[in-house]
């Protein structure tokens, strides 16, 4: 049995179908340390590049049924931080934005992503509540975009895992979404 809680240094969430802890685990360290959470059914594992990981993550799901029967779905997330609070929450997630994606996300239809495990009190859901989101969005020209009820009209979706205090974000493309099905986006 691996250890419980989290790896400091997770890049990855896993979410395991239920009883499948140990076939998940068996998978997944090839690529890494794997640690179980102490929130459901939710692995951590840290890999070196998350970009990298994803084609020998999209092989291993094609080649082995089990993996498929043991994960209900997975994030590889290119950017990770500590955050203390929804003030600093907010702020960490609109640096990201504008330093890795502005120019990705300029002119485009995109949405955020939520998906919130412990002190889901201290991250608030919709990104029009996120402090400084608002200001992001409008300086992309998108404004109102990212609260689209339909991701499958977006031409990008924005990842936002949290496990506790630690949270991750990754840009995704609707082509990623219908190349990648092991992505837990929806």
């Amino acid at each position: 049995m691996k250890a419980t809680g989290q790896s400091p240094n997770w890049n990855v969430v896993v979410g395991v179908k239920n009883n499948s802890h140990q076939i998940a685990e068996n998978f997944m360290e090839r690529f890494g340390p794997v640690c179980r959470s102490k929130i459901g059914n939710v692995l951590t594992l840290t890999v070196k590049d998350a970009d990298a990981f994803i084609k020998p993550i999209a092989d291993l799901f094609d080649s082995e049924p089990k993996v498929r029967d043991a994960v209900s779905g997975l994030v590889p997330l290119q950017h990770t931080f500590d955050f203390d609070g929804e003030v600093d929450f907010a702020e960490k997630v609109a640096g990201i934005v504008s330093k890795n994606w502005r120019a990705t996300l300029k002119g485009t239809r995109f949405q955020f992503r939520t998906h919130r495990r412990g002190l889901v009190s201290e991250v608030p859901r919709k990104p029009d509540r996120w402090e400084n989101m608002n200001d992001v969005v409008d300086e992309f020209g998108v404004a109102g975009a990212p609260l689209l009820d339909n991701w499958l009209a977006c031409d990008f979706v924005i990842t936002v895992e949290t496990l506790r205090r630690r949270a991750g974000l990754s840009l995704w493309s609707y082509e990623d979404f219908r190349r990648y099905s092991f992505l837990d986006i929806p």
